[in-house]
Parts: C-alpha cells; structure tokens; sequence
C-alpha cells in the first residue's frame, strides 16, 4: 500500500510539473516588449493570445480617452477596462481623425487601424496575468490620408477689444557730435502680434490648415489668408503691413535723447465653422472655432533730452 501511495504521488508530481511548463510556455508565445507599426491608411496585426492567468487588458495613457475610447464585451454592450478578459470583446477609440481597435478572439489577438489622418500616433496595449507576468504591445499609427479643410465659415462680425494692453519700450541715443543728427525708430518692427485658432474639438487640434484669419492692415481688421495654421497653436509674428511706420527724432549736439514710446494692443475675437473631408473614411465632418487675433494698434511716444 506504502508503494502503491509512492507512485501515485510521483505520477501527481510529474503531472503537476508538466501543467507548470505548459503555462510557462504559453506565457512565453508573446515577448515582453512587442513593437509593431499599422498604416493609417488601414491595416491589421495579429498574435496568438497566452489566455492562461491574464486578469486585464487595457489602453495605456491615451488622451481624450473619456470622449473617444471605448470598451466591449462580449454581448457588444459598454463596459471599461477592469473587464475580466474572458468578457471582453473589443477596444475601440473612434474620432474623426482616428480609428484604431483591439480584439480578443479565441485564441488570438487583433490590432487594427482603420484610418489615421491626425500625426503618427503611439499606443500602449498592456496585458496583466495573475502569475507575476506582465506583457506590453506599442504600436504606432503612421499617418495616412489627410483631413482637408473645405471651407471656413465665420458666423458673425468680429468682437473688438480696443486698448486692452499697453507695452512700454524706451530707446536712449546720445550725439557726441557738433552736427545734429535724425534717428529712425521703427516701433511695430517690436511689437508680438499673434493669432490662435481654437477648435471646440479636441480631435481637430493639431491639425494643419490654410484659412483667412483676422489681421489688422495698419487702419482697419481684415480677413487675410495664411497658410499651415496648426489649430489650437498661438503663432507670434511682427506685422508685415504696417511695420515700416516710422518714429522721427531731432538730437541737437552733445545732447543725449531718451525715447519712451508706448504701444497700445486690440484683441479681435471671431466665431465659426470648420468643414473637414477625411480622405480615407471618405467623411465630412464639422467643429466649431473661434479666431482670436491681437495687434498692436496705436504708438504714442514722448522725447526727452539731456
């Protein structure tokens, strides 16, 4: 009986170990660290999936996960990412600009990318197993079509704020001469005009358009038209059409002039719609925006001398 007990134990421990390797082998099909790129034009990746143990499968680190990522398990109602893996179905984050999903299937793993017209963009899959063992999967979306901006539209007249900021500057001149001399300031050549153009959604940042935005001429605001405008980016600039304006002082000899000039800045603010054709998916979408531009507008300046 003593014998007999002996080799059941030992058969129990062979089995025993043998289930230990199995569970080790399967653990080991997929790398820690597994780097893959998908064409945003559309494509797909594959990989049998070790099941033994995995406790969760979750995007890492995605922006605006709240608005556009989303889980589901297997009966296709939402869940989120604590969904024991055995009831999840797909992960899928879906904009206008971007659709990438991945899928438990049987034994097998699926990544893919629908389209991506936005920047090439880089996702963290992590799986999570129960044994100590984690694996992660990053992947990179290149970029594919383009997301074309058909057409602008403003709603409304622009909201001008005069005056709402003032900078001072000061330039000091001496004449050591017996001659009088004639300096030239050239006040707005300093000034840091700017424009943004905000999209009211977040999809639509970053993207790179040509649109009109307001510009003020030297007497009046005006639509103008400018290219690469990333939406969502203040880009700081001197005004190109009334820059040469030009500050004239008189420094009688061994005279020391001290010119203290002020610029006077207005914020024009404007309201409208952004119409985009996403080239892949082959749809057109909307986003409101508004435009804000400032200028320096007005220069009052005094001379002092010594």
């Amino acid at each position: 009986m003593k014998q007999l007990i002996k080799i059941l134990l030992s058969i129990s421990a062979i089995g025993f170990t043998g289930c230990n390797n199995d569970i080790f082998i399967e653990s080991s099909q997929l790398p820690d660290e597994t780097y893959i790129t998908l064409d945003g034009n559309g494509d797909e990746w594959s990989v049998p999936l070790p099941r033994y143990g995995l406790k969760r499968v979750y995007l890492d680190g995605v922006p605006d996960a709240d608005k556009y990522l989303k889980y589901y398990n297997i009966k296709s109602g939402l869940t989120d990412s604590y969904c024991p893996p055995s009831e999840l179905n797909d992960i899928i984050f879906e904009n206008p600009v971007k659709y990438y999903s991945v899928t438990l299937s049987g034994n097998m793993l699926y990544i893919s990318c629908s389209y991506n017209v936005s920047d090439e963009d880089n996702i963290t899959l992590r799986l999570e197993y129960d044994y100590g063992v984690s694996k992660t999967i990053h992947f990179t979306l290149t970029t594919g079509g383009k997301m074309e901006l058909l057409f602008p539209w403003y709603e409304e007249e622009p909201v001008i704020e005069e005056n709402f900021e003032e900078i001072i500057h000061v330039d000091r001149f001496t004449n050591n001469g017996p001659v009088a001399q004639q300096i030239e300031i050239m006040p707005y050549l300093q000034s840091q005009c700017s424009h943004v153009v905000n999209p009211e959604d977040s999809w639509a940042t970053d993207l790179v358009v040509d649109m009109p935005l307001l510009s003020y001429s030297g007497n009046k605001w005006e639509l103008k038209d400018f290219k690469e405008i990333r939406l969502g980016d203040q880009q700081i600039f001197s005004p190109s059409d009334y820059f040469s304006q030009k500050i004239t002082v008189d420094v009688p000899p061994y005279t020391k002039a001290t010119v203290t000039y002020a610029l006077r800045y207005s914020r024009a603010t404007q309201h409208g719609n952004l119409f985009f054709y996403n080239s892949v998916s082959r749809q057109e979408w909307k986003t409101n925006f508004s435009c804000t531009s400032i200028y320096a507008t007005v220069c009052d300046y005094s001379v002092s001398y010594e």
